[in-house]
């Protein structure tokens, strides 16, 4: 099974993400001599306090292992220390997960997004910071984003589609999209973690880098595993925030996996009335699924801005929608005190304070920077076939009877592009838990449904000198941390935490 990667409250958090390959193939670049660092004028316009910066264009081939593969390419940006420790590594953020998600280097914006999100453990430390869009995602070439999706998606919000009904339009968008690709030569066996990571390894050496420390956010985390478990004199240091694993797939821990995003939103500790009671959990519940259905029945007109084109689009919110919206609002915790209000806005008919999240929502489903395409190459290469589903299937019926159970079934053996793009599965020796010496500093919030904190209790065995530092957060601690950055820098320095407890207040 694999899922249209747009369609979030089943594919972001049900799905969880596991990689297999070829060790000997990954170790192997014999085409790595085609890879070339080309330094260019950079495509965005700079702000005055900005650090210096360069942009580049990296060439690598599309499989490594072949010395007449074609040249594919993806952006670096690096933005030089101010006061740089000539002794020190560069840090190198390798992307904003997905996979298959864009970093948006073309913004403003969003680059200085990166520059709060990861000065601190960088730049402030004497460090460079180099930045990428991994192969098939942002600003690589080719990227492997369905378009086709994005035009019908504006007119499936139009309308009061059911689940099934929106999950069998947007396969057909698929369908020609990949049909597309193929007509003009896309290899998807080589979009996967195991060509991510020979890039990375072809990088360090066109740019001259003896040693980086490797930032893995999200799905970005596999690729930095995999440099340090293939690469580990190449690695200083790494720093995993929300990490996926190689190991961890999705029947692991399946029915905690599947309850845990509506059991966190229920049972809630925190909000100004404390931790809710088993009654009130239920009640809460009951109203939720309660708020679902008549949804369904009795959507609601709302215009939303296109947060790309500025443009008012009309969006009908549907229970689906509804969904869809919060488990968007899951990879950030605001959700878990403002669920409430957001149901009694809504039964009195009030978009208000459901409007963030609906537009959050968009940015995702409309965002044609987001390699989606690409995410699915990963999924049938590294994932789907490790994937116990008969275990799933005896698993399935002990879930909630109703829309959680009714949709778990339903994304079991629904169709995939897997045969389509041609992907054939990697070798089983990748799928074991990595086990790694590098330093590895793991910054986790309690309130991750997406990458759980049980996930790295359970693998931190294998990291034999790391350290975990948790929050009162969800997903992706870089980025609303301040206090996780500062520690983060301290660990780069000394790769361990020691005494460093009174750095900032968490």
């Amino acid at each position: 099974m694999t899922l249209n990667p747009r369609l979030l409250f089943v594919a972001a958090i049900l799905l969880l993400a596991s990689v297999a390959a070829d060790a000997d193939t990954y170790r192997q670049s014999s085409a790595t001599a085609a890879s070339a660092l080309q330094t260019v004028d950079c495509w965005f316009d700079q702000r005055q306090d900005w650090p210096d910066l360069e942009c580049y264009w990296m060439r690598v081939p599309e499989n490594h292992a072949d010395a007449d593969s074609r040249l594919i390419s993806f952006p670096l940006v690096i933005f030089r220390a101010r006061q740089p420790d000539e002794s020190a590594n560069p840090v190198l953020h390798l992307g904003a997960g997905g996979p298959g998600a864009a970093n948006h280097l073309d913004r403003q914006h969003s680059i200085q997004d990166i520059l709060d999100a990861y000065d601190a453990l960088s730049l402030d430390i004497g460090r460079d910071l180099y930045v990428i869009d991994p192969r098939g995602a942002g600003l690589a070439k080719p990227l492997l984003t369905c378009d086709r999706y994005v035009e019908q998606e504006l007119k499936r919000l139009t309308r009061n589609l059911s689940l099934v009904e929106a999950w069998r339009s947007s396969d057909d968008d698929y369908t020609y999209c990949v049909e597309s690709f193929k007509q003009q030569g896309i290899d998807f066996n080589r979009y996967n973690s195991v060509s991510v990571t020979q890039d990375i390894e072809a990088l360090r050496k066109a740019a001259a880098v003896d040693q980086w420390v490797l930032i893995g956010v999200s799905y970005a985390a596999v690729y930095a595993q995999f440099s340090a478990r293939y690469f580990p004199a190449t690695v200083e240091a790494l720093v995993l925030d929300s990490p996926v694993f190689p190991a961890i797939k999705k029947h692991h821990n399946y029915l905690q996996r599947v309850l845990a995003p509506y059991e966190m939103l229920f049972k809630f500790c925190g909000d100004e009335d404390g931790c809710a009671n088993d009654q009130e959990s239920e009640q809460l519940q009951a109203s939720f699924w309660q708020l679902h259905a008549y949804l369904n029945d009795n959507p609601l007109p709302m215009r939303v801005v296109n947060p790309y084109t500025q443009a008012s689009i009309p969006v009908v919110l549907n229970g689906e929608r509804f969904l869809s919206a919060v488990a968007e609002g899951i990879y950030g915790d605001e959700i878990f005190t403002e669920l409430k209000q957001i149901m009694q806005d809504l039964r009195a008919g009030n978009t208000r304070s459901i409007y963030p999240y609906v537009k959050s929502l968009l940015a995702y489903l409309l965002d044609q920077s987001y390699g989606d395409v690409s995410s699915d190459a990963h999924f049938c290469y590294e994932d789907k076939p490790f994937i116990d589903y008969d275990l799933i299937r005896q698993l399935v019926d002990e879930l909630p009877a109703g829309y959680i159970r009714d949709t778990a079934k339903l994304s079991i053996d629904w169709p995939d592009q897997c045969e389509r793009m041609g992907i054939k599965a990697g070798s089983p020796e990748l799928v074991q838990a990595v086990s790694i010496a590098t330093p590895t500093l793991f910054l986790q919030g309690t309130l991750d449904a997406v990458t759980p904190l049980t996930d790295v209790e359970l693998q931190i065995a294998h990291f034999h000198n790391s350290e975990l530092l948790t929050y009162d957060l969800s997903h992706d601690i870089l980025g609303s941390s301040s206090c996780a950055e500062k520690m983060a820098g301290y660990f780069i320095q000394h790769q361990a935490l020691g005494e460093s407890a009174e750095i900032c207040e968490q």
